[in-house]
């Protein structure tokens, strides 16, 4: 088959939604199929961009001229200032929408230089407006594509993060109108499918589940710690997930060792057995992955999304913590379990504490979680 992938963004920006993107790409075309892209164009110099992580044999790449500049600046003083004004004007921005930024892509869309058709179109977000840059190629070229999949990581209405000022009615009604657009819909959690299709029921038909896949398997040796070393890699806002419980617990206890890396809102305190980072570059995560016992995911305080690091730490052969919270903490335990993978406890410093004790003890050898390879799952996608 001939597919043409649709984001806002590059795939060589450093997100989770575009590790999602990698890997489902390298899942098709794994599975003997082409894959051409369409964002906005690659700026080498964003702080974005991290050029060592695309490593795909596409077909063609298609490019939007984006005249919005993101640049790294000389360390100090200024590169903290361009950086707030920037943060400010993004939450204006997104305030006084529905879309993301990147929906000006739209009006720089050149249908014109795509010249092949294809099988299947698939737009995935976030950005949510890579279904409208989707929506307005098949508009203009009715015979570009055969089918298009909207591949979605937030839901539009029940997102978490979404502090549009625009009433959810209008949200709704847009997100209602996007997806009766495309011939499958297509989420990231079991629970935000079941959401969707009660929100949504003259839909219900062509919504899907899939589970985030993983690119590529990552085998560590066997580490030699003093001390129990956890690793939390991934934002921990406040108003999305609560970090605190764990960060008590390693407070209080000196015999194990915290390693964070992820933005915040909060300002949490260093100490000798916790060493905290802002978000970092991928081949760091992977250092200090590979000197960690465990792997820690800190479930979301609310709503039906399941933080993409479990699916990615189960492409490695470490232990898997992951801390349920907010609502469906007794459905994302449940649903976890059936994969026989991961260890799961409530968000409180016994229970955290308590889990990684019977880890420690029983000294069992994991290895990567077959079921959530990007072949497998790209396959059920296509399907």
């Amino acid at each position: 088959m001939k597919i043409l992938f649709v984001t806002s963004d590059p795939l060589e920006y450093n997100s989770s939604a575009n590790m999602r993107n990698r890997a489902i790409i390298k899942g098709i075309i794994e599975n003997g199929n082409q894959v051409s892209t369409l964002s906005a164009e690659l700026n080498k110099k964003s702080i974005y961009a991290d050029n060592s992580k695309l490593n795909l044999e596409l077909k063609e790449r298609y490019w939007i001229q984006d005249s919005i500049k993101i640049r790294v600046d000389k360390e100090g003083r200024g590169k903290k200032i361009k950086k707030k004004i920037k943060e400010i004007i993004y939450n204006l921005y997104i305030k006084f929408s529905i879309y993301d930024p990147k929906k000006r892509l739209l009006k720089k869309l050149n249908v014109s230089q795509i010249k092949n058709e294809f099988d299947l179109i698939i737009s995935s977000s976030d950005p949510k407006s890579a279904h409208l840059l989707a929506e307005k190629l098949i508009k203009e070229k009715p015979n570009i594509t055969k089918k298009w999949i909207q591949y979605w990581g937030d839901p539009f209405l029940d997102d978490i993060n979404k502090k549009s000022l625009f009433s959810k009615k209008l949200i709704k009604k847009e997100e209602e109108r996007i997806i009766s657009l495309c011939d499958k819909i297509v989420y990231v959690s079991p629970f935000t499918l079941e959401k969707q299709k009660k929100l949504y029921n003259k839909y219900s038909d062509k919504m899907e589940f899939l589970p985030i896949p993983y690119i590529k398997e990552k085998i560590y040796k066997p580490n030699k710690n003093k001390n129990i070393v956890l690793g939390y890699f991934g934002d921990y806002r406040s108003q999305d997930r609560n970090i605190q419980p764990l960060y008590r617990l390693v407070s209080n206890n000196k015999n194990i060792q915290l390693n964070i890396c992820g933005n915040s809102n909060l300002k949490l305190e260093q100490k000798e057995n916790i060493n905290i980072k802002a978000r970092q570059p991928l081949s760091v995560i992977e250092k200090m992955e590979e000197k960690s016992d465990i792997l820690v995911c800190i479930c979301n305080s609310h709503g039906n999304q399941i933080p993409g690091k479990v699916y990615h730490y189960a492409a490695t052969n470490k232990a898997i913590l992951i801390i349920v919270d907010g609502e469906k903490q007794d459905n994302i335990k449940e649903y976890f379990e059936t994969y026989n993978r991961f260890k799961i406890c409530k968000n409180n410093e016994i229970d955290i504490l308590k889990t990684v004790n019977i880890i420690m003890k029983e000294e069992k050898k994991y290895e990567p979680l077959y079921e959530l390879n990007a072949q497998n799952i790209a396959k059920k996608l296509i399907k």
